[in-house]
C-alpha cells in the first residue's frame, strides 16, 4: 500500500510540475528540520516576519514552516543565482513575506559554504 501511494504522489508531482519543490521540500525535514526548526535564530526570523509563506506552514510552524520556506529561499534569494529561473511575482512574494527567513537561511548557507548558483 505506502509504496503504491508513494508512486501516486511521485506522479502527481510531474504532472503538477512540483516534483523539484517536493524534493526540496522533504529534504528540508531530513537534513535541516533537527538542527534549525526550533532553533532561536530561526523563532526569531518566524516572529520577525509575523507571517509564513504558505497556510500549510501558518498552520503546522512546528513541524512544516523551515520546509515550506526553503523552496521559495532558493527561488528568491540572490545567493543561489535562481531568482531569474522563477517567476517574479513568486520571488517578489517571498522577498516580501519571509525576509528574516531569507537572512536566517542565508547566513546558514555562507557558513556552511552552500552555494548552488546556476548559470543561466
Amino acid at each position: 500500500m505506502l509504496r503504491r501511494l508513494c508512486w501516486r504522489t511521485f506522479i502527481r508531482y510531474i504532472r503538477d510540475g512540483v516534483l523539484e519543490e517536493a524534493f526540496v521540500h522533504e529534504a528540508t525535514h531530513t537534513s535541516l528540520d533537527a538542527e534549525f526548526l526550533a532553533c532561536p535564530g530561526w523563532l526569531a526570523a518566524m516572529a520577525a516576519d509575523g507571517g509564513a509563506i504558505s497556510t500549510y506552514a501558518r498552520d503546522n510552524p512546528g513541524r512544516e514552516d523551515l520546509a515550506e520556506s526553503m523552496g521559495p529561499y532558493f527561488a528568491a534569494s540572490e545567493r543561489h543565482g535562481r531568482s531569474n529561473r522563477v517567476d517574479a511575482v513568486a520571488v517578489e512574494t517571498a522577498r516580501r513575506c519571509i525576509p528574516n527567513r531569507i537572512k536566517f537561511l542565508d547566513g546558514i548557507c555562507h557558513d556552511r559554504g552552500w552555494t548552488m548558483a546556476v548559470k543561466a
